[in-house]
């Protein structure tokens, strides 16, 4: 009985996939207001493209120690709403992990999504005062933010924000005025 126990456990062991990942969303889930606010874009978009990216083409410091590499993904979206950002943008190039434990999210080509990104708040330089040259004004996304598939709920979320947002601004507007 031990021995037949000991061997389903082993083979059970050996069945079962041992790469580790390294995501972790320790800061929980945030309401819609609140990532508006920590986030630089919000838009709505359909994806153009999907593109691997070697970081070390970019900056060739983020070759690590054992010599392997730092790769993500390049995002193009056709904007078709904006949140937040560049009031002028009908394209955004935003960058992601390869969804293999870095906290990358997938994308898929000619789906729409609602998307929340950051500058320059990509993984593979936390650790450096600053992002490569060539990258330090990029938009980066991750499974740790509210980018998700389009959704209805979503948008009708971000309309109250906008909407609240805007009384905000109209009352400090007109208690600065009457100061």
């Amino acid at each position: 009985m031990y021995f037949k126990t000991l061997v389903y456990l082993i083979l059970l062991l050996l069945l079962v996939d041992n790469r580790a990942t390294a995501c972790s969303c320790t800061r929980g889930a945030r309401l819609v207001k609140y990532e508006v606010k920590r986030s630089t874009l919000v838009l709505v978009g359909k994806v153009l493209s999907v593109e691997g990216v070697a970081m070390d083409e970019l900056d060739s410091s983020t070759v690590f120690k054992d010599g392997s590499h730092a790769y993500f993904r390049k995002i193009t979206f056709q904007v078709l709403r904006l949140f937040k950002g560049k009031k002028k943008w009908q394209r955004a190039v935003v960058y992601t992990g390869m969804s293999q434990g870095d906290c990358g999210f997938s994308f898929v080509i000619g789906e729409r999504y609602v998307l929340y990104a950051n500058k320059s708040a990509s993984p593979f330089w936390r650790n450096r005062k600053t992002p490569p040259p060539k990258l330090e004004k990029a938009y980066w996304t991750d499974i740790c933010t509210r980018t998700q598939r389009f959704d209805s709920t979503e948008i009708a979320e971000l309309k109250k924000v906008r909407k609240m947002n805007m009384l905000e601004k109209r009352k400090k507007r007109k208690k600065e005025l009457g100061s």
